[in-house]
């Protein structure tokens, strides 16, 4: 009876020592995939800012608005 219960200590010992692992690494994984989405949300704000502040962009825009602006005034006439 006594080697049954030692088997089964084992057994539970194993089981806790695999399943702490376990969580380990899904922590782990979480953090490595939450580093990633902030490392993501990071380089598109970059590249929004960069394309916002960039002289072409202004430069683009300004023409578009004047280009708009004339066409209304000409359908004004």
């Amino acid at each position: 009876m006594n080697k049954i219960g030692s088997l089964e200590s084992q057994l539970m010992d194993a089981f806790k020592d695999k399943e702490e692992k376990e969580v380990a690494t899904t922590a782990a994984d979480a953090q490595k995939l939450q580093d990633k989405e902030i490392e993501a949300h990071a380089a598109k704000v970059n590249l929004a800012h960069r394309q916002k502040f960039n002289n072409n962009w202004r430069k683009k825009n300004k023409k578009k608005k004047n280009t708009a602006k004339a066409s209304r005034k000409a359908n004004r006439k």
